[in-house]
């Protein structure tokens, strides 16, 4: 295949100087070329053959300066655009004036989408109050109250406690709280303290009626006392089968 010379030709503004090969991963050729404004700059041939480059990009030569749209004086929510200013990144930024008196560039597609409508500080002290919908961690009470599944809150543990939601005595919102410790918190009238706990007489675990519990300081013993026992069976025995007592 052969290659065509591209050097004394003309693309747009741009005459071709000389051709060079850039060690690219494609080897793609440039070459170097000067503007109509006295620029020298190297440029990849595709880009001269296709037409996508026909300046140097720069001062006078930028595409469109002239026909772009001017938003100095315009009010983009806190924001009041001052002028235009360059910038290091791709695409037009404005120098820009916020209600408290920050001056900072914008880029222009952050004020037209709205993205940007005032400094960081500003922006913060708006969603002060507003919940953060993307924030980790269980949902609302309220929320959960709204759920086609909502059984009230209640559940059985794997070890065969019963968890509930409701208000602790001081709190003022609905937690996850044992059931047996909060009866017992809402007896007397505060939370639990620390090396407190709650014993069920008949060793039932979800059997959490104020009768069944006692307030213990210190850690329980394992199982349950024989007399305890004995005195929950017979009252069980007396009400639902009193001919075994026989």
């Amino acid at each position: 295949m052969t290659r065509i010379n591209l050097i004394g030709k003309v693309f747009g503004k741009l005459t071709v100087l000389s051709e060079e090969i850039r060690y690219t991963p494609y080897y793609a050729k440039h070459c170097l070329c000067r503007c109509e404004c006295g620029k020298e700059k190297s440029i990849a041939s595709t880009n001269l053959v296709r037409g996508t480059t026909s300046s140097c990009g720069e001062g006078k030569c930028k595409k469109r300066r002239q026909n772009l749209v001017d938003y100095t004086g315009q009010q983009f929510g806190r924001w009041l655009v001052l002028g235009e200013v360059e910038h290091e990144y791709r695409g037009r930024h404005w120098f820009c004036r916020c209600e408290c008196g920050v001056e900072q560039p914008v880029q222009q597609s952050n004020l037209q989408s709205g993205q940007s409508s005032g400094c960081i500080k500003c922006h913060q002290k708006s969603r002060v109050g507003v919940p953060n919908v993307n924030a980790r961690g269980p949902r609302p009470c309220v929320q959960r109250e709204k759920n086609i599944r909502w059984k009230g809150g209640r559940q059985k543990a794997g070890s065969g406690y019963i968890r509930i939601y409701e208000v602790r005595p001081g709190d003022t919102e609905r937690t996850r709280v044992l059931e047996h410790r909060w009866v017992m918190e809402m007896q007397l009238g505060r939370k639990l303290l620390k090396g407190e706990n709650v014993h069920h007489i008949n060793g039932v675990r979800d059997d959490n009626d104020p009768s069944n519990l006692e307030l213990w300081v210190k850690a329980q013993p394992t199982g349950g006392r024989a007399t305890d026992l004995v005195e929950y069976a017979t009252t069980i025995l007396n009400r639902y089968a009193p001919e075994r007592l026989a």
